[in-house]
């Protein structure tokens, strides 16, 4: 005689979640620091975060002088696009709360983003050639969100990109870094700005070295920040797509301007290309039940 199991399906986002009921793994016990967690957050923030996500680092990114702390990030959906976020730097124990952070409303880092990128001309440095290893290093930035979430053991990826891209002349801009400015640009040329999560401008100026930010309502700015005076070649139109979707977008997904969720100070990220551990995103399962917080209807173990 077979034995029955019942089988349990999950809508999650656009992501269907099936798996049998034996498959499903309660969490382990909480140590002394997630006790320490949760018991903090309970504190801080009145709120219940039964599994707290970690990221510890006791050499503290080889930075000198501060002493390393553990970062613990929490993601509670406002709606289908945008989260609360809190955040908090302890002691290594958990015993101490060295900072606490609560963000009102931030993007979530998940789902499917479409973009438009208006990159301006400039012949030392900015071609239509160029536009194929944009492109390809666009690609490039798809396929590492594919590749964190196959190692996870996900068939889909959490974060996809939907490119458009337009070149435009620098007389056809009247502010490259201003979001209004660029904006009526791409209306101007046949696009609707309101329909991309996020507009970026690229203005690799060989006159104005300058670094890039992220502004407001998904607005993206990238300057010529490697002072560049030729063309790029393929490897750093990649450095480029890294600037942009994982640092500057990563500021809209709430990671703060301080850039000390996990420091680094003449140490790569551990997780290249990617700045911030995909723990502290959300993108892995931290409460047992096999599915990215991120993505899960009670994520760190919270009650639906």
């Amino acid at each position: 005689m077979s034995t029955l199991r019942p089988i349990v399906f999950g809508l999650v986002g656009s992501m269907l979640v099936v798996c049998h009921a034996s498959q499903i793994n309660s969490a382990p016990p909480l140590t002394p620091v997630e006790t320490a967690l949760k018991d903090a957050y309970a504190r801080e923030f009145g709120e219940s975060i039964e599994k707290p996500p970690i990221h510890s680092d006791p050499t503290n990114g080889g930075c000198k002088g501060r002493d390393p702390h553990l970062t613990t990030t929490a993601y509670l959906r406002t709606s289908p696009r945008t989260a609360r976020l809190l955040y908090l730097y302890t002691t290594l124990d958990a015993g101490t709360v060295v900072r606490k952070a609560g963000v009102a409303s931030v993007v979530i880092p998940a789902g499917t983003f479409r973009v438009l990128t208006v990159i301006v001309r400039h012949p030392a440095t900015v071609r239509n050639v160029d536009l194929a290893n944009w492109e390809a290093a666009q690609a490039k930035i798809n396929q590492d969100h594919a590749t964190v979430a196959a190692s996870r053991g996900l068939a889909t990826p959490i974060v996809i990109f939907e490119n458009t891209n337009l070149l435009v002349d620098p007389l056809d801009v009247a502010n490259p870094s201003a979001a209004s400015s660029v904006r009526d640009t791409a209306e101007r040329k046949g696009f609707s700005p309101a329909s991309y999560q996020f507009v970026v401008s690229i203005n690799l100026n060989p006159a104005r070295p300058e670094g890039g930010f992220a502004g407001t309502e998904g607005f993206v700015y990238m300057g010529n920040y490697s002072k560049w005076s030729r063309p790029l070649t393929s490897a750093e139109w990649i450095n480029v797509a890294n600037a942009v979707y994982h640092h500057e977008i990563a500021h809209h997904w709430g990671w703060p301007g301080t850039h000390d969720w996990a420091p680094r100070c003449g140490r790569p990220p551990v997780d290249q290309p990617f700045i911030v551990p995909p723990v502290l995103f959300g993108w892995e399962d931290v409460d047992g039940d096999r599915i990215p917080e991120i993505l899960d209807p009670t994520p760190y173990g919270r009650s639906q």
